[in-house]
């Protein structure tokens, strides 16, 4: 059950689908996509942990769908660190040593949900040309160009 403290955008069914399981493109159709068309492609989201789309991060084996929700949630609304890109609006947080990003902006009829996903850290993978490979993310120091909380 969506928490009710966050914005409505985050509370849609189809974020929750997109952001643990994507669009339903599997390795296989990804593969197959001339290479122009595969950055496209790559905005497919699924993060949960064996999901395995293509260049996406992917949250801890231990992660529950609902954990991951929490903490998009957590990111969402207590953020550790802010970056504006123009229009969007990056949030960021550490959660058990996992470093998570939610994207949003502004529009018209309220907000707006971009993306979430784990930037790294302890049990964070991705797939990167059909290599498994585990990320350690962020160290605790963000870039200059973020604000901290």
């Amino acid at each position: 059950m969506p928490r009710e403290d966050l914005p409505a955008a985050w509370r849609a069914e189809s974020v929750r689908q997109h952001i643990l399981y994507g669009e339903g493109r599997d390795r296989r159709d990804f593969n197959r996509l001339p290479a122009n068309k595969q950055a496209k492609a790559h905005k497919m989201g699924g993060h949960l942990y064996g999901v395995g789309n293509p260049g996406k991060t992917e949250f801890p084996k231990g992660w529950t769908p609902a954990k991951i929700m929490d903490a998009v949630a957590d990111t969402r609304m207590k953020p550790m660190w802010i970056r504006e890109h123009d229009t969007t609006i990056e949030h960021v947080r550490e959660i058990d040593g996992v470093m998570v990003s939610v994207f949003f902006y502004h529009g018209p009829n309220g907000e707006v949900a971009l993306q979430a996903y784990p930037r790294g850290g302890v049990g964070v993978r991705a797939q990167r040309e059909g290599r498994l490979i585990a990320g350690r993310g962020w160290s605790h120091r963000a870039p200059e160009h973020y604000q901290r909380l």
